[in-house]
Formats: C-alpha cells, structure tokens, sequence
C-alpha cells in the first residue's frame, strides 16, 4: 500500500540537487514555496491522474521564475 503512497516536496530549494535527490528518493512531484494555486492544484490533478492509472512520473512541477 505504501509504495502507492504519492509524495510531493513542498520546499523552499530551487536546487536542481534537491529535486533530482527528490525524484530519485521516489518523490511523485517537487513544489518550490510559496506555490501558486495553479501549480498546486496541477500537482494534486496529477497524483489523482497516477493513483488512479499508475502510468508516468508526474515529475517536475515546478514554480515559474
């Protein structure tokens, strides 16, 4: 059950270091603070998206500059 278990990063590094770190512990999605509601609610369609197909990475979603 846990390994269905979707995990976003919610965090105040914009290192790629740390999204990449993210990504390779498993993370389903990586959100810099302070995220836009858009950005969020993408991020949350997306694992919806995942849990339901369990298809793509749903990766990288990321604050614009």
């Amino acid at each position: 059950m846990l390994a269905r278990t979707q995990v976003v990063m919610c965090t105040t590094s914009s290192y790629d270091k740390d999204e990449r770190t993210a990504k390779s512990l498993g993370a389903t999605g990586y959100l810099i603070k302070p995220p836009r509601f858009a950005q969020f609610k993408d991020i949350v369609d997306r694992c919806q998206s995942l849990s339901l197909s369990q298809e793509g990475d749903g990766f990288a979603l990321r604050r614009a500059a």
